[in-house]
């Protein structure tokens, strides 16, 4: 029988998601798809195995494919957020660590220094774990439940890496967009991305990279690297905004901590990638000016552990993991008023098929049934529903973040409340 080709992926907390192989990394078509149960693990043909409705046979997918690259899309459970990386398929898990190893081609023992997982020769790093982890097969969601306090508070540091690993790809990501803080509202989707290390890490300095402006290096070599292969795309910043990139993402980094263990805390920095960290550097590269870069460059880790406290009780997110609406996020001015279209918030809910086994695609679908705000927030923001049509007013003087909530309905009549997160300064 071929080889499992397992994927277990961690954000705040185990995953549903799907599987998808390639022929070579450049992912130019492919062969199969497959999906993860809720705990990770992979059912190649079995109940939770498919057929690609484009290509592939189930031979395909039975086939040993340790030859081959996959990209994973995974829904946190805690949160609801996608997240999409690529890795090598031997790689047992495939988290965003995994993806910079595979994106800059560096070795694993050099990366693991880089995030703080081990310490380069002296050197102190307060993220290094006890362990000495295997990136392509440490299960920090197994080790989490396990009953050893040791084994726990190093799967909190390796969760935590991750965090860090989502939060410098997001970040770069951000860099590029050519968007200015609306790059939440323009995008529709609340997904993550990782594998955007290029060859910028393989080429930096073996030694922790959040600490002591060590990540300059690597912003200003992905900038280069970004335009040499987008010419007609190029972004154009100057030396101080890329330096407050820079610290804008190592201050999130560090902020992120020691040791996670509680999961609120975990939910809250992955949430606050999407809703504070991703806006926060889409504005200094949109201004590229003298007064934002300062303005950043004057925030400190505990600017962006204060800024993600909002996000703290975040509802968890569907079990069955077949219906799966996803948050959203907005960047307001206080006082202001936007109005978008019901889409703009169902655009990004994801539905798999196949009702009650989780076989079939994943697609998008949901539909709006109702608004509303809770009394908690109601003296700070306003939302009006006519038809497919939402006006959202934030209440001037109001500074920090609020939500109101939308009910949505799946294909196959589940029902579930979602937040759409303003942030308003």
């Amino acid at each position: 029988m071929a080889p499992t080709a397992t994927a277990r992926f961690y954000g705040s907390s185990a995953t549903v998601g799907r599987i998808t192989f390639y022929p070579t990394r450049e992912l130019t078509g492919f062969t199969a798809i497959g999906f993860t149960a809720r705990d990770g693990r992979y059912f190649p043909g079995f109940a939770q195995g498919i057929v690609s409705p484009n290509s592939g046979t189930l031979q395909d997918i039975l086939r040993d494919n340790a030859d081959r690259f996959k990209s994973f899309g995974g829904i946190d459970h805690e949160t609801g957020l996608s997240i999409t990386m690529v890795a090598p398929d031997y790689a047992r898990m495939v988290t965003p660590l995994t993806s910079l190893l595979l994106a800059s081609g560096t070795d694993q023992e050099k990366l693991k220094t880089q995030f703080g997982l081990k310490q380069l020769g002296g050197n102190f790093t307060p993220f290094r774990m006890d362990v000495d982890p295997d990136l392509a097969r440490y299960d920090a969601i197994a080790e989490l439940e396990s009953t050893d306090t040791l084994r726990q508070i190093d799967a909190t540091r390796m969760i935590e890496a991750n965090l860090r690993a989502l939060a410098l790809a997001n970040g770069l990501l951000a860099m590029t967009s050519r968007f200015g803080p609306d790059i939440t509202v323009r995008s529709s989707s609340s997904a993550l991305a990782s594998g955007e290390g290029d060859t910028c890490l393989r080429d930096a300095a073996p030694d922790t990279i959040f600490l002591n402006n060590r990540l300059l290096p690597i912003v200003q070599c992905h900038l280069a690297s970004y335009n040499a292969r987008f010419p007609s795309l190029a972004v154009t910043l100057s030396p101080a905004t890329v330096e407050a990139i820079a610290h804008l993402i190592s201050n999130y980094a560090t902020a992120i901590g020691v040791r996670p263990d509680r999961l609120d805390l975990r939910k809250a920095y992955l949430m606050g990638i999407r809703g504070y960290l991703i806006p926060a550097v889409a504005r200094v590269a949109f201004n590229n000016d003298a007064a934002t870069s300062a303005a950043a460059m004057a925030t400190t880790p505990g600017t962006a552990a204060a800024a993600v406290q909002a996000y703290r009780d975040t509802p968890g997110y569907n079990a069955t993991g077949l219906f799966q609406p996803q948050p959203d996020f907005v960047v307001m001015a206080p006082g202001s008023r936007l109005d978008i279209t019901s889409d703009r918030l169902t655009g990004n809910d994801l539905q798999f098929a196949g009702q009650g086994t989780g076989q079939g695609e994943l697609r998008l679908f949901s539909t709006l049934l109702s608004v509303s705000v809770p009394a908690v927030n109601q003296a700070n923001l306003t939302v009006v529903r006519s038809g497919d049509d939402i006006s959202i007013t934030v209440a001037g003087g109001f500074q920090g973040v609020t939500w109101f909530e939308y009910r949505a309905r799946g294909e196959f009549a589940e029902e579930r409340d979602v937040r759409v997160y303003i942030r308003a300064e």
